[in-house]
């Protein structure tokens, strides 16, 4: 499968086998590159700013002959999706000697990620709503008269029934970077976001409303995660 067919957390924090041909002469500083070298054993994670990123771990010249390098407990180097996007991959049922090395490295990139903003990059329902970039960054329907519009916005974290985020491209009435607390709903068994409460200031009848949904929610004792709601 080429990787854009993955959803990301069948491969984050896993690991795959990247056909990944002259790509890996970009790790000839930290290894030594052989002419069929063309393979390439990684991982996945999110950088701070949620960029996915492909570390590293072994290289070698076919799907089931790619260890070398995996002695050395320093990554061989790192790709974005931009650099992989469109190539074949195969997932790999990990070894003790890949969550050897593996562990260390993501225990460190990912230790000062907020714990909510990571509870959403964890959320596989997400995943087909995400950038292919950006795990933070998801199709997000804003209302615009009696139609939903999806439009990419950037996740934050939770707040009880909501996620909360702000806005990332233009979006008509609102400013880059204004402030949403959306909720999920299900259509046709896919889950999907809608923003119902946008901006610094509600109206007193958003207001209202708002704090009627929280206190129905801590009620029946629905967080976010708790429920999807049905169109």
């Amino acid at each position: 499968m080429k990787i854009e067919e993955y959803r990301l957390n069948e491969y984050r924090h896993q690991f795959l086998t990247i056909e990944a041909d002259d790509l890996t002469e970009t790790l000839k500083d930290h290894i030594k590159i052989h002419e069929d070298d063309c393979f390439a054993l990684c991982s996945c994670y999110c950088s701070d700013d949620g960029e996915v990123m492909f570390n590293v771990l072994s290289v070698g010249p076919g799907w089931e002959d790619c260890t070398r390098g995996l002695d050395d407990p320093e990554m061989l180097g790192f790709w974005s999706m931009q650099d992989v996007f469109g190539r074949t991959a195969r997932l790999v049922e990990p070894d003790e000697d890949l969550q050897k090395k593996n562990a260390p490295f993501l225990a460190s990139v990912e230790k000062d990620v907020d714990e909510d903003l990571l509870f959403l990059r964890n959320d596989a329902r997400l995943d087909d709503l995400r950038n292919a970039a950006y795990a933070d960054i998801v199709l997000t329907g804003f209302l615009e008269g009696n139609e939903i519009h999806e439009y990419e916005a950037c996740l934050s974290g939770t707040d009880g029934p909501f996620i909360t985020g702000y806005t990332a491209e233009d979006v008509p009435g609102l400013s880059q970077h204004t402030p949403f607390k959306a909720m999920p709903y299900a259509v046709d068994d896919q889950v999907r976001l809608i923003a119902l409460f946008v901006g610094d200031k509600l109206s007193v009848t958003d207001e209202e409303a708002m704090e009627k949904i929280r206190k129905l929610s801590d009620q029946m004792g629905i967080s976010y995660e708790g429920r999807v709601y049905r169109s």
